[in-house]
């Protein structure tokens, strides 16, 4: 109940005032997202700030968040990077995710610029090549934590084969994790590969040890677990799943048809502007 919030809210301020690192965060966190006090994103940095000085995972990811999104303080895309993958390299998962995405980017911590010591050499495709490798080994590593950010985007990455070894099955096993966190970007992809159905080509080798293919069906066809699918994601004010969403419902695929109710979601997708759903 309130009472009790209250109460905790001044224990994490009493304690942050005698620079107990957990007890900064967790009332930086109240200020951060006004929960007990009024939202002030300047004093929230400063207590993520004297946690993180502590070495507290959760603090520094926040630290590097409000950097990257410019929230209560200066948007800064290489202090992002240095406290992101300090947070990271401390099994923090959103940070593996965030400084995946830096490093997609061709973004790195300055500790891992002064560690390759033939980075002044390197020209800008070599750089990208190699910042994305690492990208995809915090993908792996958030994707351990259980973090469905990371297992979405790693599990996306592996169906599809871009710029990293194709491993569908693994792919869809680590979106289907994601979905289960009710993660809308997972949702909505693995929503349409429902819709269509999957059917991918292994390989097996006969007695001679001569390699055929043959078809195997990954994901069976299901319009109405696609349609529920893309409901869910659309419950949660997500552009793609309300378009999808909508979609549905205007084509009758694994929903009754509803033209006015599926106008309606593809109105909301066009608000939260997405671009197909604007296009529409």
């Amino acid at each position: 109940n309130k009472k009790d919030f209250d109460k905790a809210v001044a224990h994490f301020k009493s304690g942050a005032e005698k620079n107990h690192a957990n007890c900064m965060n967790a009332f930086a966190r109240c200020l951060y997202y006004g929960h007990g006090v009024k939202q002030d994103f300047s004093q929230a940095s400063q207590y993520f700030q004297n946690a993180a000085d502590k070495g507290h995972k959760e603090a520094q990811y926040f630290c590097g968040f409000m950097h990257l999104t410019g929230s209560g303080r200066s948007k800064d895309i290489q202090k992002a990077a240095n406290y992101l993958k300090s947070s990271a390299d401390q099994d923090y998962g959103a940070a593996c995710f965030f400084y995946a995405y830096l490093l997609m980017g061709g973004t790195e911590a300055e500790e891992s610029q002064n560690s390759n010591s033939n980075s002044s050499q390197e020209t800008n495709e070599d750089r990208f090549a190699r910042t994305g490798q690492k990208a995809f080994e915090y993908l792996s590593k958030g994707s351990e934590l259980g973090n469905p950010a990371c297992q979405c985007a790693y599990g996306i990455a592996l169906f599809q084969g871009e710029n990293i070894k194709p491993d569908k099955r693994k792919g869809v096993e680590l979106i289907k994790k994601s979905c289960n966190r009710s993660y809308p970007r997972a949702l909505n992809f693995y929503g349409n590969l429902l819709a269509k159905g999957v059917t991918v080509f292994e390989q097996s080798a006969s007695d001679n040890d001569f390699q055929t293919s043959y078809p195997v069906t990954l994901i069976e066809k299901d319009e109405k677990a696609a349609a529920d699918m893309f409901a869910e994601a659309a419950s949660q004010f997500d552009a793609e799943g309300c378009y999808n969403y909508g979609v549905a419902l205007l084509n009758g695929k694994g929903v009754k048809k509803d033209t006015r109710k599926a106008l309606v979601f593809i109105q909301k997708s066009a608000n939260l502007g997405f671009a197909e759903a604007i296009c529409d």
